[in-house]
């Protein structure tokens, strides 16, 4: 009853940090015009992919191994350094390449500051999210959590609403973004802070680092692929629309992914739920499918209505929420609910996958689905439907 009591509970602060950001979104979409407001999803989008591509998986791995150097405080502290020196080259890395994708792809629709920025966010968000795995392995994944989506989201929009209450109007994505830098900033310093509390501060133990870090890297590898690889599906019609059709289109898309996001919130409850429940039958030798299936279920009951409720009142909603013009949104976003229809009916497949160790078929079944999705997008989906086709497009991830 307790750990259901506690998951109940991180339930809860994960779809309130969810709302959080929900509302930063609305209130710069009213607070920047529609290119403005593109221009930061855009940004927002792309800073996501990066940081987990500086993860390299290593909050992951904290999680599963951190109770291994429980009264260890030297290899405690060498893991702390092995996962930021990992962090540091990663983001040079992903900064390399952010400056090499904006130069080639988004040089008019993206300024140099807002890339700089998101060079600055990747590193900020990796090592707050390697924090907050460690406090999530030592039994405190609100602790972990918390920060993040409180104060990442929270901040921005605690100072904008102040701005709002003031008289004044935000103009410039590029104030947004370093808002949301500044609140990042604070939320890793508190998670260091609680690691540090519990035994996790980093050391100077370089050889001990390079050691642990050899050890580890290989599978930090394929958690890293498969984590960058959710987020690029999740953004890449907004990451297509932005260069094909322009900053607009880009912000009434991320406009539109944003209200959807609601629609996960069952499908993220029931596989918190289910997810020990899904491991042990595994440890044991059983097959998870029936616990796959319950879980199913449920999503499915809580979803359905939202997809009603989007079906005959999104637009108004929409138009109600953001502004006027985000109404022509409403068929995209009952298709983005419909995607999570089909992937809480999908029986939660690369959940399953990465309880069980299975970590490189996910990925694969993932690299099938960006191909096809790419295709699909690019050739048949937005040219004659736009925001609605790359919604839709969703629903052929395998």
């Amino acid at each position: 009853m307790r750990a259901i009591i506690s998951q109940l509970g991180l339930v809860a602060q994960i779809s309130g940090g969810s709302l959080l950001a929900l509302g930063l979104n609305l209130v710069l979409a009213r607070s920047l015009s529609l290119a403005e407001y593109g221009s930061y999803m855009l940004a927002m989008s792309i800073a996501s992919i990066t940081c987990w591509g500086a993860l390299c998986g290593y909050d992951v791995l904290a999680s599963r191994h951190v109770q291994e150097w429980k009264d260890a405080p030297r290899i405690r502290g060498a893991f702390v350094l092995a996962g930021h020196s990992m962090i540091v080259m990663a983001s040079l890395a992903m900064a390399a390449i952010t400056w090499s994708v904006w130069f080639i792809l988004y040089r008019q629709v993206l300024s140099p500051e807002l890339v700089a920025l998101i060079c600055l966010l990747t590193p900020l968000l990796a090592s707050t999210r390697f924090f907050a795995g460690i406090l999530t392995g030592l039994g405190y994944p609100q602790a972990g959590h918390a920060p993040e989506r409180f104060l990442r989201d929270g901040l921005p929009l605690a100072v904008l609403l102040i701005l709002s209450l003031l008289g004044m109007r935000l103009g410039s994505s590029v104030f947004a973004l370093l808002l949301v830098c500044c609140g990042a900033g604070v939320a890793m310093v508190v998670t260091a802070l609680l690691a540090r509390q519990m035994g996790y501060g980093v050391s100077a133990d370089w050889a001990a680092a390079k050691a642990l870090r050899i050890r580890l890297q290989s599978v930090a590898f394929w958690l890293t692929l498969l984590a960058t690889g959710q987020l690029l599906l999740s953004r890449l019609g907004l990451l297509i629309l932005g260069y094909i059709s322009g900053a607009d289109a880009a912000g009434l898309y991320g406009a539109v992914l944003t209200v959807s996001e609601i629609g996960g919130f069952p499908a993220l409850a029931t596989s918190l739920l289910y997810a020990p429940a899904i491991a042990k039958a595994y440890r044991q030798g059983e097959s998870p499918v029936a616990i796959l299936r319950q879980a199913r279920r449920v999503t499915l009951a809580l979803i359905l209505p939202l997809v009603a409720a989007s079906l005959f009142i999104g637009g108004d909603a929409l138009r109600t929420a953001f502004g006027e013009g985000y109404d022509a949104g409403h068929f995209a976003l009952t298709a983005l609910l419909l995607v999570h229809v089909v992937r809480a009916a999908a029986l939660f497949p690369q959940l399953a996958l990465s309880l069980t160790n299975g970590e490189k078929t996910a990925l694969y079944s993932l690299g099938i689905g960006l191909v096809i999705e790419v295709m699909f997008v690019s050739a048949l989906a937005l040219p004659p439907f736009g925001l609605t086709g790359a919604a839709l497009v969703h629903c052929y991830h395998p």
